[in-house]
């Protein structure tokens, strides 16, 4: 399916939308201060076209108000490789090895490169989701978006995780560095094992975690 874009004067429409949904969208880095050109920009390099009217789908203000999840989600099966490369650099970014101004060291990559790790990464083993529970990345944004729009309870540091798959290390004490123990996992599952359950002992409890997710995702969506 191609994706298109119709902007004329719905600039405030349009950036209100990127900023409420650009976690659904794979390979989009998001930054705040985006011009709407910019923005227009970023989709057309993820391989949405510009101002055609007629096409399969078209981002207008009625479908960012209507049906902004059915355009929004686009499979990472088909971005070319340098698009992913945008979205696996902004999260090994994040994963970086780092010093607090009181010295503390944060856990992450000391000695593995960006290409070591976009060697590692795999992508049909990212699109079966969570490694514990079977959520998707799909998922874990809609899951985000419920929060984001008053239909749950907000569980994710105010919004500062949850709305994609996380890195997760299924040995704690191994580091960051040995790609062998890294695992993709989402938000509820990583905060739920944190450092002290064995992954074999998390087992039974992912599976109920991600029965509950699931059941969530229905019922918000029946209401939706």
């Amino acid at each position: 399916m191609n994706y298109y874009i119709h902007f004329d004067n719905h600039n405030f429409p349009l950036k209100k939308w990127v900023r409420e949904n650009y976690n659904l969208i794979d390979g989009y880095v998001y930054i705040e201060n985006d011009t709407t050109n910019q923005i227009v920009a970023k989709f057309v390099k993820l391989g949405w076209i510009n101002n055609i009217v007629d096409g399969t789908k078209i981002l207008s203000k009625n479908i960012m108000m209507n049906d902004n999840l059915e355009v929004a989600l686009i499979s990472t099966k088909h971005l070319k490789k340098e698009n992913n490369n945008i979205f696996l650099k902004n999260i090994y970014t994040q994963k970086k090895a780092t010093l607090s101004t009181k010295g503390k060291k944060k856990d992450g990559f000391e000695y593995t490169s960006f290409d070591q790790f976009l060697n590692w990464f795999n992508q049909d083993v990212f699109e079966n989701g969570c490694h514990y529970c079977g959520t998707t990345n799909e998922e874990s944004g809609r899951l985000y978006n419920f929060q984001r729009n008053g239909l749950r309870p907000d569980a994710t540091r105010g919004g500062k995780r949850g709305k994609r798959l996380e890195l997760d290390r299924v040995d704690p004490n191994d580091s960051y560095d040995n790609l062998n123990n890294l695992v993709w996992c989402c938000y509820w599952c990583n905060n739920a094992k944190t450092n002290f359950f064995t992954a074999e002992e998390f087992k039974p409890i992912a599976k109920e975690i991600g029965n509950q997710l699931k059941n969530i995702l229905n019922q918000n969506e029946a209401i939706e």
